[in-house]
């Protein structure tokens, strides 16, 4: 365990990995893995460097975290996966890219939110039209 995912655990700060990829910093997040990473160490929060990425919408990290085994469909502390993330706040690549690699838009997270409920709350139109072409409508999820 490096001294960052040390002091992750303990709350305090987060993995090395983590770090570099909320940065969108690829070649940081390469050497990092290289180095022998876990892609899918969970901070404190049950996050993994994956969700900062899908967050910022640092799709090319995205990409990168996937095909080094990222898991997609992770929950973290309240039941919200990556693609949740990247509705609310991360870019409609980024969303592209998790669907493709089989994020399931239907996850519902500790509250009962789809990641179209999450796109929709924030206002975030280009979203939302995406996910209702790959999962239920809003409209569907009216009065849940």
């Amino acid at each position: 365990m490096s001294e960052f995912e040390n002091n992750a655990s303990n709350g305090s700060a987060e993995s090395e990995l983590h770090e570099a990829a909320w940065a969108g910093d690829l070649d940081w997040v390469k050497r990092v893995v290289e180095e022998g990473a876990d892609v899918n160490w969970k901070d404190s929060s049950g996050e993994t460097a994956l969700f900062g990425a899908c967050g910022w919408g640092r799709t090319e990290v995205v990409r990168y975290l996937i095909a080094q085994g990222a898991s997609i469909n992770l929950r973290e502390v309240n039941g919200l996966t990556p693609l949740h993330w990247a509705a609310s706040h991360g870019g409609l690549e980024t969303i592209k890219v998790l669907i493709e690699a089989g994020a399931n838009p239907e996850a519902a997270d500790s509250g009962g939110r789809l990641p179209i409920d999450l796109a929709h709350k924030a206002g975030k139109g280009d979203r939302v039209a995406y996910l209702k072409t790959v999962g239920p409508s809003i409209q569907s999820r009216r009065g849940k």
